[in-house]
């Protein structure tokens, strides 16, 4: 055979061989959703049919789409998933299947664990099992879906902790609310820098807010709420300037509101409601907010005059502790008013005279402006002692200059009858002033003069 006529011949092998791989590929995936069914109870669906069988849908022949809820008779009976670490389905090569969605939604009697084989099915971006009944925990091997934007495992009874080899995923949005979770959040999920919902509440998470988390630059909803987690409002978390709701009700944190969370720039649902939150509360609020809770805390100071649809125009709610003092804004009892609702709220726990008596509490004032009178400050006690120590300086040099000013008046009398003659010395001046003397010489006039009309 000629050198030409062989490479043909191998050109057309390797070609068959291609062939034969792709066959294998796609009835793999084929087949796999066909044996998937079957062992889930549901009948008449082959590999060589499943592409026109309800609830699938098919892209070149291969398996692309499974919304299991679509599917003729599915929801007659429960349905389980089958264990995937036996046969036959440990001998399917995943990684060369084609299938991008697996939901199953509404569904509560769907039940079994999460298969890790899914995690080597490189072109799934979309799975939802939500509503269900599934336990088990969530697989590490999931780390290797490279395609997975969305995952949705809400309301299932699912253990175990977050898996922290999660980091490598560039899904955008996870709902894992209302499981069994427990254990902390992982540090390293700060790099899902990609993601934009992340929902957690109502599970037994426990431990703190990790800082660390701020690196999710897209998040734009955080819902954490309802576990047992502890701790301090993360500072760093005023970087996740997308942030639009953030939800962290009904767990154990303490300590003080950050200021800095007043700055978020696109916050507008704040719920911090039922924790231990203590100091007071915050004289700001994000600008663009719409609901804010702080009940059940134990934040307590003066109702901000500054919390109205003035200052913050998207206010629909502005919830806070029964500690605080001072009356309600003006503006919210105004039917038309975004916070009326809040003030018919109040109502219902304090009567009407309460809320309008600002001067019930006299350590609150309707402008919130005024500094509170606590007395003179150091400062000003110090003032006043240098004042009077000055004040009595001066006194004590006035006196001394008076005294100094008479004794030198005196000295010189002295000295001017000293140098008088004798001959027209009077001995009744006693004085050393010119109108002394004149006014002795004067009376010694009067007194001849007296002399001369008696004799």
């Amino acid at each position: 055979m000629t050198y030409p006529a062989r490479r043909s011949a191998l050109r057309i092998l390797f070609t068959g061989l291609l062939l034969i791989g792709s066959a294998t590929a796609a009835n793999d995936s084929n087949a796999y959703i066909a044996n998937l069914l079957t062992s889930m109870g549901i009948s008449g669906i082959n590999e060589g049919n499943v592409c026109s069988a309800s609830g699938i849908r098919c892209a070149n022949g291969f398996v692309s789409e499974i919304m299991l809820h679509a599917i003729d008779r599915f929801s007659a009976a429960p349905r389980t998933l089958p264990d995937h670490t036996v046969a036959p389905f440990n001998t399917y090569h995943y990684d060369e299947m084609t299938i991008a969605t697996i939901e199953c939604s509404n569904f509560p009697s769907l039940t079994g664990s999460l298969p890790a084989a899914w995690g080597r099915i490189k072109t799934l971006y979309y799975l939802r099992l939500a509503d269900s009944q599934l336990t088990g925990s969530l697989p590490k091997e999931w780390s290797a879906m490279t395609a997975l934007i969305t995952l949705y495992l809400a309301n299932n009874q699912l253990s175990g902790t977050l898996p922290p080899e999660w980091t490598s995923l560039k899904i955008r949005s996870l709902d894992l609310s209302s499981n069994q979770l427990t254990g902390a959040l992982p540090l390293g999920w700060g790099s899902l820098s990609l993601l934009v919902n992340l929902k957690l509440s109502n599970n037994g998470l426990t431990g703190a807010l990790p800082p660390e988390w701020s690196y999710m630059r897209e998040l734009l909803t955080l819902d954490v709420s309802n576990n047992q987690l502890g701790g301090t409002l993360p500072q760093e978390w005023s970087g996740i300037t997308a942030l639009e709701t953030l939800r962290l009700g009904k767990n154990q944190l303490i300590g003080l509101f950050p200021a800095s969370w007043s700055t978020l720039p696109a916050l507008q649902v704040l719920e911090l409601n039922d924790n231990q939150l203590s100091g007071n509360v915050p004289d700001r609020l994000p600008p663009r907010i719409q609901s804010v809770d702080f009940r059940g805390n134990r934040l307590s100071g003066c109702f901000p005059q500054s919390f109205t649809t003035a200052t913050y125009p998207s206010a629909k709610g502005i919830y806070l502790p029964e500690e605080v003092s001072g009356c309600v804004p003006p503006s919210w009892k105004e039917p038309k008013n975004g916070l009326y609702n809040c003030y018919s709220d109040l109502l219902k726990s304090y009567s009407s005279s309460t809320l309008d008596d600002c001067a019930s509490d006299s350590s609150c004032s309707v402008d919130a402006a005024k500094p509170e009178k606590k007395g003179l400050s150091a400062g000003a006690i110090a003032g006043i002692v240098v004042a009077c120590v000055v004040v009595f300086l001066v006194i004590l040099f006035l006196i001394i200059f008076l005294c100094c000013c008479r004794k030198n008046k005196k000295d010189a009398g002295k000295l001017v009858l000293s140098t008088e003659t004798p001959g027209t010395m009077n001995p009744l001046v006693v004085g050393s002033s010119e109108d002394d003397r004149s006014c002795s010489q004067g009376r010694t006039e009067s007194m001849y003069s007296h002399y001369n009309d008696v004799h």
